[in-house]
């Protein structure tokens, strides 16, 4: 990542009128290297495919396809994204909600640190989907509200980006609905589900940067310099599940990807993503999607996703007023 001083991007830049929320969802189908920057609003961010490392305050943490994490004003943070990364991002400033509704969603210990008056004192958040692998403190939502979550994200990005009649007030209600979900999940969390630790990130980050590669627990563990069993044991605390059972996530979230942005036949698909037996591909495929990759392919492309990515330039496209 770069060593410059952190950028510093105003809600303004991308906001064309003085409404303090702003969503779009971004994709890198190439991958991008962005530097370390800063926002004068809260960030919120769903990853919806893909993989990147994020880096916070100077620490690594991988990203993958569920993530949801939180920004506090002023955070420093950069990203490494790999080629198909795709995200709903969405950032207000706190003038967005009145005096109750501040009051009532900083009362809820998942979102406190994102009101509290003093933006020094924010610390970044991440909300992870079904388990937590990403920032420093984070809580967990079971794969059920994966779905509702987003959904919630979808709303908005949509109402923001269409500008239909009325759209301030949908946008407005579909945020705050996210917000609440969030910040209930997390007051429902011990804390016991919040992950810390190099380790952990470490093997995160090596299986999401070699899944299309053939690998074993026995290869984590010689990466991570530990037991087989502990290495295992951190991507269970991590994921939920086993490295096998995560490994096949993360191969399908790339094939998803594959099979809805290009012609690629379905044998290679397979190949392109760790599986050299195309009937076990499917299997899996199937397993986690409830889906063919055949029908999956077809689905995508008779449905397509509203996108709103910046040009060649660098540049959010002009908006509608």
């Amino acid at each position: 990542m770069s060593k410059r001083p952190a950028l510093r991007f105003a809600l303004s830049q991308w906001s064309a009128d003085a409404f303090p929320l702003f969503a779009n969802h971004q994709a890198y189908p190439d991958g991008v290297d962005h530097p370390a920057h800063t926002h004068d609003g809260i960030e919120l961010v769903h990853v919806t495919r893909g993989h990147a490392t994020h880096v916070v305050d100077g620490h690594a943490h991988p990203l993958v396809a569920g993530d949801c994490c939180a920004l506090a004003v002023g955070t420093v943070h950069a990203f490494r994204a790999a080629p198909g990364l795709e995200f709903d991002c969405l950032m207000f400033r706190p003038r967005l909600l009145d005096r109750v509704e501040r009051q009532e969603l900083g009362e809820l210990p998942g979102l406190a640190a994102l009101f509290a008056p003093r933006p020094p004192a924010l610390l970044p958040r991440a909300i992870a989907l079904p388990r937590a692998i990403a920032l420093p403190r984070a809580f967990a939502l079971p794969t059920a509200a994966r779905p509702a979550l987003a959904a919630s994200f979808a709303r908005v990005v949509r109402e923001c980006a269409v500008r239909a009649p009325g759209w301030r007030s949908a946008a407005k209600a579909a945020f705050l609905e996210l917000l609440v979900m969030l910040g209930r999940q997390a007051q429902s969390d011990d804390g016991n589900r919040a992950v810390h630790g190099d380790h952990l990130a470490a093997a995160l980050a090596w299986l999401h940067e070699h899944f299309r590669e053939p690998l074993t627990v026995a290869g984590l563990a010689r990466h991570l310099r530990v037991s087989a069993g502990h290495a295992g044991a951190l991507v269970k605390r991590g994921t939920g599940v086993g490295v096998h059972a995560h490994l096949h996530r993360l191969r399908i979230e790339h094939a998803r990807h594959l099979l809805a942005t290009t012609a690629l036949p379905i044998t290679r698909v397979a190949l392109d993503c760790g599986f050299d037996d195309l009937g076990y591909f499917a299997r899996v495929f199937r397993r986690l999607t409830g889906d063919t990759p055949r029908a999956q392919r077809q689905r995508a492309t008779a449905a397509p996703v509203l996108i709103v990515a910046r040009d060649a330039a660098g540049r959010w496209p002009a908006r509608r007023n």
